[in-house]
């Protein structure tokens, strides 16, 4: 409504306040407005847990521990995850044994789950400019089941095994 310098008058003041998310709703007044009466929620990754902090403190607020069960779906042919705790980024690697039917032949992949697993990125063979090789990454990959480790009886010509 004006500078603050002036008599205060009945027009709203209007002014952003400290939180940077609201406007001062008291008629026109001199000095500081009052500081934001708003609350906040912050929440963990699943948003089953959550602490109430003054409007404008959620960025600086660290999120709040969570002792839930992570309820990301699996991102694997196994119909759940592992069970383990809320968190924020990737979940960790399933290490349930794979068990997929094997191809040529009836046995089951006794392989650990690499439906989804870390895997260095093979670093492209040319130098950069500055003659620096580039640095390899780990990119989330999905990995075929390795051959078949159960040995098998074979008949020879001479009809022995």
């Amino acid at each position: 409504c004006c500078d603050g310098n002036c008599p205060p008058c009945q027009t709203v003041c209007g002014k952003t306040l400290n939180c940077r998310n609201h406007k001062c709703l008291s008629e026109c007044h001199r000095g500081q407005c009052y500081p934001c009466t708003h609350k906040a929620d912050v929440t963990c990754a699943c948003g089953q847990t959550s602490v109430t902090v003054p409007c404008g403190c959620e960025k600086q607020t660290r999120k709040p521990r969570c002792n839930k069960l992570c309820l990301k779906p699996s991102d694997c042919h196994h119909a759940e995850r592992e069970p383990h705790l809320c968190h924020f980024n990737d979940c960790p690697d399933c290490k349930q044994q794979c068990n997929l039917s094997l191809k040529n032949c009836s046995h089951l992949c006794s392989a650990t789950c690499h439906d989804s697993v870390m895997v260095k990125e093979e670093a492209n063979s040319s130098n950069t400019p500055w003659g620096m090789k580039e640095k390899e990454k780990l990119i989330k990959k999905s990995l075929t089941c390795p051959p078949c480790q159960v040995p098998t009886t074979v008949e020879c010509f001479g009809q022995h095994t």
